[in-house]
């Protein structure tokens, strides 16, 4: 975990949605990977997740080179709010049984 994250580089307004961020974050994918650190690469954005015949799907998705293992990001303009990690930890196992059944 890294916190704050120095999204600077973006030219977004101060009142964005989380669309608005998703979109910059892409357009400006280099220098997204190099703030998140080595060994990310970038799987894609509102990736499908079947789970019990309904459709979700998280923001961003990356695939961590040395750790090998896939790194979900919800993205958020909003104060914290403890059902935010119930929805990423969703994701996550989402994801994870997802990478099981293809292995």
């Amino acid at each position: 975990m890294k916190d704050p994250y120095n999204f600077d580089f973006l030219t977004i307004t101060k009142d964005y949605n989380e669309r608005e961020l998703e979109d910059a974050l892409i357009h400006n994918i280099t220098n997204f990977l190099i703030e998140l650190g080595k060994g990310f690469a970038y799987v894609g954005k509102q990736i499908p997740l079947e789970v019990g015949g309904k459709t979700f799907y998280p923001d961003l998705l990356f695939y961590h080179l040395e750790l090998r293992c896939f790194v979900v990001v919800e993205l958020k303009n909003q104060d914290f709010d403890p059902s935010y990690l119930g929805q990423l930890n969703f994701y996550v196992s989402a994801v994870g049984s997802y990478n099981e059944k293809r292995n």
